[in-house]
């Protein structure tokens, strides 16, 4: 069975105030991904910052 993990991170909302970490936030939810990915428990990390 294959495993995937989509992580977005968006700063930047219209209309709403602004976020100073999401796109960090994603990030380090990337790298923990991605690790696991080396041990085969995870088969395709994606990561889409500021849509």
């Amino acid at each position: 069975m294959k495993t995937l993990a989509l992580v977005i991170g968006n700063d930047d909302y219209y209309k709403k105030h602004k976020l100073e970490n999401a796109v960090n936030d994603a990030i380090s939810v990337k790298d923990v991904f991605e690790r696991l990915e080396r041990v085969g428990e995870l088969s395709l990390v994606m990561i889409f910052d500021t849509l």
